[in-house]
């Protein structure tokens, strides 16, 4: 398989120990889709068959679990990871598979495409401009704690993120906070 090395799928993954089923990325070659969640925000991105062009192990993408270390050797590697048990990158980092049960279903998660649906555009640099502003944010220490408050027309349903200039399919979803 192979994604566009732009993405960065593994800051979507979950470091909670008490969720280990989210703690790596999951291949659905079915809907050639790649996918990551620490169940607060999610990533679906676009997955193509890689041509194969060298000499790695040929075998086939199978659906299953990504760990966060094979997606960030895939990804320094033009985001080719080829599966033959292990997974395989093109300079010869192998990864074993992560095994587990059962992973989230995405795609009942991902809000449906409305006709009427708004869309509101906001650079991720005006939005750290205003963190920082509001005390929340240093350059030094990260974000501190932020919530971006959006309001639409349905309430605590998924917001749905895609980039505005990004003519591919990858998207992303935020799951709403309920705020008093």
């Amino acid at each position: 398989m192979k994604f566009d090395p732009k993405y960065r799928p593994e800051l979507c993954v979950s470091d909670d120990d008490t969720r280990p089923h989210l703690s790596h990325a999951w291949l659905d070659t079915k809907r050639s889709k790649l996918v990551a969640t620490d169940g607060h925000c999610m990533v679906v991105l676009p997955v193509e068959k890689d041509a194969g062009k060298n000499d790695l192990p040929r075998g086939p993408d199978t659906t299953g679990a990504i760990s966060k270390e094979a997606l960030v050797a895939a990804r320094q590697n033009g985001g080719i990871l080829r599966a033959n048990g292990k997974l395989y990158t093109p300079d010869d980092r192998s990864f074993e598979r992560p095994h587990v049960a059962e992973y989230p279903p995405y795609d009942k998660v991902m809000p449906e495409r409305y006709e009427n649906e708004l869309a509101i555009g906001i650079s991720p640099k005006l939005i750290w401009a205003v963190a920082r502003a509001l005390g929340h944010a240093s350059k030094k220490g990260g974000l501190q704690t932020m919530v971006l408050r959006i309001n639409l027309s349905e309430p605590l349903s998924p917001i749905r993120v895609t980039m505005a200039y990004d003519k591919s399919d990858a998207e992303a979803i935020i799951m709403p906070m309920r705020i008093k």
